[in-house]
């Protein structure tokens, strides 16, 4: 409906065109292109997983299999994010007040009521979910009209998020964590140090502290929103601090030392899939120079 929305109120499917009607090819009154924009819009939202049509994110990754849940966390949410930066980009760039209010709108819901939400969390999967929608509130930022806005920025944050996010799985894998309640992550750095190392790893990155890749991520999108819009800059690094503190309750859940509890077992294919995001959460300073 969006598409159809859209190309009666500007007469082509030129997405270079669009952010400019042409009354000369419109079918309709131009009123359409914000309506439209804004059900596209939607349709994407919902995808993401992001505020307001977030509610289906937590119940299905709490019901989906860590191998599943890993996929929709990596590859379906790269792969939208690019998607929807090449067309709001290029086909919405000159919407106007209208298209800035709603995307401001939906930036501040996801991150509020995801991090607001993972709080009081007890299910590590339900956790990443509503982390993921404040995450993606987040990389919503880079879609904002923006001249400085760049694939770059929205990689360098993305690629780490997704890295970190993923070797939380890997390391409940290798607990085998059945319940997927965050007890069973008590003493994991006391349990196997290479474990622990590897979850201090990801928890910093998802916090953005520096030097690891994540801190970068978060720092290109906040000195590309600063420069054209400052408000939403200022909200954006509130909530990364913010962020940072929700992230901290499972660091202190990974070292926190349990009595009587028994070692765990590594598997090769486990550890292996753990040194390459390793990497990709440690090798931010890379990303940048390129």
């Amino acid at each position: 409906m969006g598409i159809a929305l859209t190309y009666g109120a500007v007469g082509h499917f030129n997405l270079d065109l669009t952010s400019s009607p042409s009354p000369a090819n419109a079918f309709y009154p131009e009123i359409l292109l914000p309506v439209g924009s804004l059900l596209i819009l939607g349709s994407v939202l919902f995808k993401l997983g992001g505020f307001p049509f977030h509610f289906w994110n937590p119940d299905i990754y709490q019901a989906s299999s860590k191998n599943v849940l890993g996929f929709m966390v990596s590859i379906v949410k790269i792969s939208v994010f690019v998607a929807a930066f090449k067309l709001f980009n290029t086909a919405f760039k000159n919407m106007g007040d209208t298209w800035n209010l709603a995307l401001s709108f939906v930036i501040i819901g996801s991150v509020l009521i995801g991090y607001l939400s993972a709080l009081n969390q007890t299910s590590l999967k339900r956790m990443v979910s509503f982390t993921g929608i404040s995450s993606t509130g987040f990389a919503l930022l880079t879609l904002l009209p923006n001249e400085n806005a760049s694939y770059h920025g929205l990689l360098i944050y993305l690629i780490p998020y997704v890295a970190a996010t993923l070797m939380l799985l890997f390391i409940s894998m290798s607990i085998d964590a059945k319940d997927d309640h965050l007890k069973s992550f008590e003493g994991v750095g006391y349990q196997n140090p290479i474990l622990g190392f590897f979850g201090l790893v990801a928890i910093l990155s998802l916090m953005g502290i520096p030097p690891l890749s994540g801190f970068f991520g978060k720092l290109l999108i906040l000195q590309d929103t600063f420069k054209a819009h400052h408000w939403l800059g200022l909200f954006g690094l509130l909530s990364s601090i913010f962020g940072a503190f929700v992230y901290l309750r499972l660091l202190l859940i990974f070292f926190k030392k349990s009595e009587g509890s028994s070692s765990i077992p590594l598997q090769s294919n486990i550890v292996f899939s753990l040194i390459v995001c390793t990497l990709i959460a440690m090798g931010g300073w890379i990303w940048v120079l390129f």
